[in-house]
């Protein structure tokens, strides 16, 4: 968990990054998730609640779109009847596999903000302004269409 503005640093340039948390992952008060570069991908196993309301995870912590790469950072939610909420301000690109959780994205996520990846989970929510930008580096379906609800 962090909080209150505070800022974690994830830095894979020697080799991948795995993160298995047993429980939840809670980022709030404007804490940020800054990955600094792209050299390996960083993955975060979550067996519970993925609460991102904070600032987000930021790919780079760059304020430009085209130094987000989804395929370097993937989120796998394990454990079903869960959620995944990303709020606050994010630039976020990333894949994220929830088959059995909710995810729900809000906040200020229009301008240089917002999410870029593919995302799978049991239900979407998206309001507050908030867009959603579909990466094509996750290929697991080869249908022609960008975004389907699966009930």
């Amino acid at each position: 968990m962090s909080g209150s503005n505070s800022t974690v640093y994830i830095d894979p340039k020697d080799g991948p990054i795995v993160f298995y948390v047993n429980g939840d992952l809670k980022n709030s008060a404007q804490a940020k998730i800054i990955i600094k570069n792209n050299n390996f991908p960083v993955v975060f196993f979550i067996n519970g609640n993925c609460d991102m309301e904070g600032g987000g995870i930021f790919n780079l912590g760059d304020t430009s779109p085209a130094a987000v790469k989804p395929q370097n950072l993937a989120i796998i939610m394990c454990k079903a009847n869960t959620t995944l909420d990303l709020g606050g301000s994010p630039m976020m690109g990333a894949h994220i596999y929830a088959p059995g959780s909710d995810l729900k994205f809000h906040g200020n996520g229009n301008g240089i903000y917002g999410y870029w990846g593919s995302a799978i989970g049991k239900s979407l929510t998206v309001d507050g302004g908030f867009e959603l930008h579909y990466d094509e580096t996750q290929n697991n379906e080869p249908k022609p269409y960008k975004v389907h609800l699966v009930e």
